[in-house]
């Protein structure tokens, strides 16, 4: 599910696409924020979509096969059971799935030959082949080999992976959520139940909320927080930094002083892990280094307070 890790990322890439204009204007700013969640979303429902239009192949895939004037023992053994177990049969009955769909256009993005091509791929591994086998003994369940589909094939699929890198431009960055929250999605799906709907979209409104808020704070202290970086360059001009690093280092020193329930390492690992795929190599340790001895420096003037117990030196 969105966690504030994603919604770091998100006013991370919005701040850096408009750090070169005149002035940050977090008024201006939060609208496009809000957008990249609606994406988001939009990505989470469309996986669904594409994942129900996979296993509902499987009916097409038995009629081909039971056409055959001369069927093969192997053409013989197919089954339609994927197509009709309970995560399945819901999205392509549920009315309100299906009205999210309409309204966010998503079935326009679907491509005629994407399940047929995905769906046979699925049918060469072992593991649906003793999915359909009705007398094994460790039959998977359909939840795992819906699993499985999705997180084995579909997302492993370089066809696949274009067509939604080409729709959704935040799919790369967002994939190993979109992975987890489709399993849990299709582990309440399995019970016929669309909660994890609701539980994704409350974990979006905290993202939002954090994101929007780590948005206005980071560009009302930003004058604040590069006068506290500038001193511990050591040698370095300020102009010279990577402009990554420095946005990085501020929204750190941000969370440090204006967010008052998050502890101060969690923010410093946070900004660290993320400058690791979004900056240089060596930005880990610059800024690491930096905001090391920020913090000691704000530590030793008791300018850091947060509200539980201990949450400093956390």
């Amino acid at each position: 599910m969105l966690n504030r890790r994603n919604a770091r990322i998100k006013v991370m890439q919005l701040l850096y696409s408009q750090w070169q204009s005149e002035g940050l204007d977090a008024h201006t700013l939060q609208a496009p924020l809000m957008q990249t969640f609606e994406q988001s979303y939009h990505l989470y429902l469309y996986c669904l979509l594409c994942l129900r239009d996979v296993a509902l192949y499987a009916e097409t895939y038995a009629e081909i096969k039971a056409s055959k004037l001369l069927p093969t023992d192997e053409d013989k053994l197919v089954s339609t059971s994927l197509a009709h177990c309970h995560a399945v049969r819901f999205l392509n009955q549920d009315v309100r799935f299906l009205k999210i769909i309409k309204k966010a256009k998503l079935q326009q993005l679907t491509e005629d030959d994407m399940p047929r091509r995905l769906f046979r791929i699925l049918a060469d591994t072992d593991l649906y082949k003793g999915y359909i086998n009705e007398n094994s003994a460790h039959r998977p369940a359909d939840e795992e080999v819906l699993s499985y589909l999705f997180r084995e094939v579909m997302v492993t699929d370089e066809l696949f992976d274009q067509h939604l890198e080409q729709h959704f431009p935040n799919w790369l960055d967002e994939r190993d959520t979109i992975l987890f929250a489709v399993n849990i999605t299709l582990q309440h799906l399995s019970r016929m139940s669309f909660h994890a709907h609701e539980e994704y979209l409350d974990k979006m409104g905290e993202s939002q909320a954090f994101g929007n808020e780590l948005l206005i704070k980071t560009i009302r202290h930003l004058d604040e927080t590069k006068a506290l970086i500038e001193p511990t360059l050591r040698n370095w001009d300020m102009e010279r930094v990577a402009i990554m690093d420095v946005l990085l280092m501020a929204m750190c020193l941000t969370e440090v002083l204006a967010f008052p329930t998050i502890p101060v390492k969690v923010s410093i690992n946070e900004y660290i892990d993320i400058s690791k795929i979004y900056s240089t190599p060596k930005s880990k340790e610059f800024i690491n280094g930096v905001l090391d001895r920020v913090v000691r420096d704000l530590k030793s003037k008791n300018a850091i307070f947060k509200e539980g117990r201990g949450l400093v030196n956390e």
